[in-house]
């Protein structure tokens, strides 16, 4: 498949009707759980590691945090560690 998640997100919301909050969480807090992985990832809270894809209005990926740290963005080479 070429399907990536960003897509996947996009088309759960504007396809299925799904809010951005639960596309996000099943993106996300699901499979993390899912894993075994919901002590430290899943989610934004405080604990829990900073690496997430920031997506416009429009769904698509415009940032990645890695960290906490801007990493990369859609219009820029990536920043350097």
């Amino acid at each position: 498949s070429d399907l990536d998640m960003a897509r996947a997100v996009r088309n759960t919301i504007t396809r299925l009707g799904i809010t951005p909050e639960r596309a996000a969480a099943m993106a996300a807090t699901h499979p993390a759980a899912f894993l075994g992985l919901s002590r430290d990832r899943g989610a934004i809270t405080p604990g829990k590691r900073a690496d997430w894809v920031q997506l416009d209005a429009a769904f698509h990926p415009i940032a990645t945090i890695i960290g906490g740290d801007v990493a990369a963005t859609a219009r820029s080479e990536p920043v350097p560690a």
